[in-house]
């Protein structure tokens, strides 16, 4: 968890610095292609490495290289980030006000339900009382969440004002592809494990190819 939870905190903000530390034009785009393609990159450098580990060592220590790494630029960070002027709230608003607290715990609190009686339902049936229970009040937390976010929240975590038809089809595009993503990976692991017969790293390594592909972009940028 703790590994999913730190990339969605960082991965926004850092995309943010890059926007606002680079101006428009070629420059600015190819440093968010290399940006987008460090994801590939961790994908198939991360399981390459966690498959090496898991052979050849212990499997947690996937998870202790990973926290090595993040400790280590987080230290380079502190050197080599540029200082930007703050743009500062009102004083007289609190912490969990300016991050919108309520906002998050309301979110947070219903998507968490309803993913899980989502997932849960095909296995143990949506009959199961647990199932449907959890889903009215996941579905409840979402819609006090909307009227939080529309009303009483003064630093909104989602500009409800923002999500406009436009805004709205290219999450749902987004949401769709990464829901498939999700399932295509999956499936190729079962493929090339279950079926094939490959061990961990051979099958991570037949995903080079994808990192090549989303290096084009960058390329592209480069010449032009």
């Amino acid at each position: 968890m703790e590994k999913g939870i730190g990339p969605s905190l960082l991965v926004p903000n850092g995309q943010a610095m890059l926007g606002r530390t680079y101006t428009p034009g070629a420059r600015k785009n190819t440093v968010l292609c290399l940006f987008g393609a460090s994801a590939p990159l961790g994908f198939v450098l991360g399981g390459i490495v966690a498959s090496l580990l898991a052979e050849h060592g212990a499997w947690p220590w996937a998870f202790w290289t990973m926290a090595a790494t993040c400790v280590a630029l987080g230290g380079i960070s502190a050197f080599a980030l540029p200082v930007v002027q703050r743009a500062g709230r009102p004083e007289t608003d609190s912490l969990w006000v300016q991050l919108d607290g309520l906002g998050m715990v309301l979110g947070v609190s219903g998507l968490v339900l309803v993913n899980f009686a989502v997932n849960q339902a095909p296995i143990v049936f949506w009959s199961t009382p647990h199932i449907y229970f959890l889903l009215i009040i996941g579905i409840m937390l979402i819609v006090a969440f909307v009227r939080h976010e529309c009303r009483t929240s003064k630093h909104p975590l989602v500009p409800i004002s923002a999500l406009t038809p436009t805004t709205s089809f290219v999450l749902g595009c987004t949401a769709a592809g990464w829901g498939c993503f999700g399932i295509w990976v999956y499936y190729s692991f079962v493929m090339l494990e279950g079926l094939r017969g490959w061990d961990p790293l051979k099958s991570c390594l037949y995903f080079w190819p994808a990192y090549v592909c989303y290096l084009v972009p960058v390329f592209i940028h480069l010449e032009g």
